[in-house]
């Protein structure tokens, strides 16, 4: 979920549902990947978006370049 404020998306949030199984493989399948996602994902999410936002970084760029250089250093070793 998001704000926009003066046409910008500005804030992550969550929705917690209580629902069948089925309602979440029917929802699953309208927005994939979003669907039952663990919490430290999300706080680790929040806070790389809160740092590339503070360095004025495009989000997505941020994010993928701080996963394939953790990825980079996973293969070295």
């Amino acid at each position: 979920m998001y704000s926009i404020v003066d046409g910008n998306k500005v804030k992550n949030g969550r929705l917690l549902l209580k629902a069948d199984d089925r309602f979440f493989e029917i929802l699953e399948e309208h927005v994939p990947g979003r669907i039952r996602v663990p919490q430290a994902d999300i706080v680790f999410y929040a806070a790389v978006r809160a740092d590339a936002v503070k360095h004025g970084e495009d989000v997505q760029e941020y994010y993928e370049r701080l996963i394939s250089s953790k990825e980079d250093k996973g293969t070295t070793m």
